[in-house]
């Protein structure tokens, strides 16, 4: 499993690839490097993912809180479909925050 993670050019966090256990803790890591470095108010893009086990979503909420750490305003978009039943089911869809924009 590979999955990359960098900043665009309209400073968004993007993700790409596939998250799985064996990647999700240097996938986290790596985020919350990314995360400390961004202005008040940052969107991290998912369209890039091809895969991703629920492991995804604890990463995702990893990121929220050293985001609020960071005082940082995080909001999640293009949350693949699988994954997103998975934040239903669970219940987490009422506690991530998601951008329905696609910029």
């Amino acid at each position: 499993m590979d999955a990359q993670i960098w900043t665009d050019q309209a400073g968004r966090i993007c993700v790409s690839g596939e998250v799985g256990f064996i990647n999700a803790e240097k996938l986290s890591l790596d985020g919350e490097q990314l995360i400390a470095t961004m202005p008040r108010i940052c969107t991290v893009d998912l369209s890039g993912i091809r895969y991703a086990s629920s492991v995804m979503l604890a990463v995702m909420v990893g990121w929220l809180r050293h985001a609020a750490a960071c005082d940082v305003a995080l909001a999640f978009q293009n949350i693949p479909g699988q994954l997103m039943q998975v934040a239903r089911v669970s219940g987490l869809d009422a506690v991530l925050p998601i951008s329905m924009s696609s910029q």
